[in-house]
């Protein structure tokens, strides 16, 4: 059957049976005006090839009910297109229930809709077709699931979780309220509630089911101190009430040492090693040495070369499942100038009152356009480490070298443009020993000699070798 003529036919029978309609010409007009509707009509009705679900299928309700929402089912052609003006019949296939509005035409959208389903006297399982004659699909079977009194409620998500202290639980308690039959019963009040830890309940701790029989917080926020933090939840009258969810918080991420640099004044091209920890085992790290590079290795303990002098800040991130922190060290790295020592000696004045000098002359040649330095310099020879006070901190107006003279005053540097003499005083003995020197017996070590010039971007570094022999008060090496 065409129901679009039909349609059609409706519409224009009261104007045809006007004063004005009755007129040949009149007829003709709208004649020929509404032959292409009439046509759209009846080619739209020729085309529906299928039927299938839309919406509002498998809802809970309690057994007797009427459905909140009605089942709808969609008609289309063979390219999916919705097909307006076909009839679509439901029926009821189990349960009991009952309908109104079973014979529905689809909409321009294509949608027939029951006009109500309420369910049968008992709860379980209810069924219903949508059937329309010649169409793929057809009947198509729409279910819903009468549910009777509540009786029991049991855990269904989020027990024994682990979260950060002050942290909330990924998955928010969630618990399952059923008849008898284990079927989900809706608008069932649920109450949680903190039963120790100190944590706290995002939003209402109140709530009711939902068409599952599904209650649950928005979410649960772990206390302040680590360890396990209990939740109650209750329902009045149920089997399994109150029931009980045990989370546990976490110690917060720290960094438990370093960042640290096995040198924080090394020079350019030096490997520098640093190394961090954190509290929680399984941390990974990740570096940024302030120079543009990174180490994504997640190693606690790195190892970087720096390409030019600077003063940088390295930081490293340690990472523990969703938390960070992050810590710093500073360094300062120097841009290494070249030095030849010209003459190195040794005098052991006496080793037992700490009073062992060492001296050194030699020439120290600055970066090109370089005629002023601070007026503090380190001096490390080896294990030993002294600081000077420059009381003339330039170099002659042109030159490139300059000229370090440690006076009779300890400490104190006069500088001129010649070259560089230094004399440290402090245990020379343990700075040769220190470097693996046996006295007493004839060897040779080498030991490093280093400058830096703080407030420059500069340093000054040779290795020079020793030998001594005997053991005397007054001990001279070459």
């Amino acid at each position: 059957m065409n129901y679009g003529f039909e349609i059609v036919q409706s519409a224009i029978r009261p104007i045809l049976q006007c004063q004005w309609g009755q007129s040949a010409i009149a007829k003709l007009l709208i004649t020929l005006f509404l032959l292409p509707i009439v046509c759209g009509f009846a080619a739209a009705a020729a085309t529906a090839t299928q039927i299938g679900l839309n919406s509002n299928n498998n809802q809970y309700a309690p057994a007797g009910s009427t459905l909140p929402a009605n089942p709808s089912v969609v008609v289309t052609d063979s390219g999916g297109n919705p097909v307006p003006g076909v009839l679509v019949t439901f029926a009821i296939t189990s349960g009991g229930g009952s309908l109104t509005g079973p014979s529905q035409m689809t909409d321009a959208n294509g949608l027939a809709a029951v006009g109500s389903w309420t369910l049968g006297p008992a709860p379980g399982e209810n069924t219903m077709t949508a059937s329309s004659a010649g169409l793929t699909g057809s009947p198509v079977i729409l279910n819903a699931t009468g549910t009777g009194p509540a009786t029991n409620i049991a855990i269904f998500l989020g027990n024994n979780q682990s979260a950060p202290v002050l942290a909330h639980v990924a998955t928010p308690p969630c618990v399952k309220v059923t008849d008898a039959g284990g079927t989900g019963v809706q608008n069932v009040q649920v109450t949680f509630t903190i039963s120790s830890g100190g944590g706290n309940i995002i939003g209402p701790p109140t709530v009711t089911t939902d068409s599952a029989g599904i209650a649950f917080i928005n979410g649960w926020n772990m206390g302040v101190l680590p360890g396990p933090n209990v939740m109650s939840v209750a329902s009045a009258g149920l089997v399994g009430s109150p029931l009980t969810f045990t989370d546990t918080a976490t110690a917060l991420i720290a960094i438990s040492s370093g960042p640290s640099a096995s040198d924080n004044q090394p020079d350019t091209g030096e490997i520098v090693t640093f190394t961090a920890g954190a509290n929680l085992s399984g941390s990974s790290f990740n570096w940024n040495f302030g120079d543009g590079s990174v180490d994504t290795s997640g190693n606690a303990t790195v190892q970087h070369a720096f390409a030019a002098s600077g003063a940088y800040t390295i930081i490293t991130t340690a990472i523990n499942g969703s938390q960070q922190i992050s810590g710093s060290v500073n360094i300062s790295v120097f841009q290494p100038l070249p030095m030849t020592i010209s003459r190195k000696n040794i005098s052991a004045a006496n080793p037992s009152k700490n009073k062992d000098t060492a001296q050194f002359s030699g020439m120290l040649t600055l970066a090109t356009g370089t005629t002023a330095l601070p007026n503090t310099a380190i001096v490390q020879f080896g294990s030993f480490s002294q600081s000077f006070a420059l009381s003339k901190g330039a170099g002659r107006a042109g030159s490139s070298q300059l000229r370090l003279i440690a006076k009779q005053k300890i400490g104190v540097l006069a500088s001129t443009a010649v070259g560089v003499k230094i004399k440290l005083v402090g245990n020379l003995l343990n700075v040769l020993t220190n470097a693996g020197l046996t006295l007493g017996k004839d060897e040779s070590v080498a030991i490093s000699l280093r400058i830096i010039f703080f407030g420059t971007s500069y340093s000054a570094s040779s290795n020079l070798t020793f030998s001594i022999k005997g053991r005397s008060k007054s001990e001279r090496g070459s």
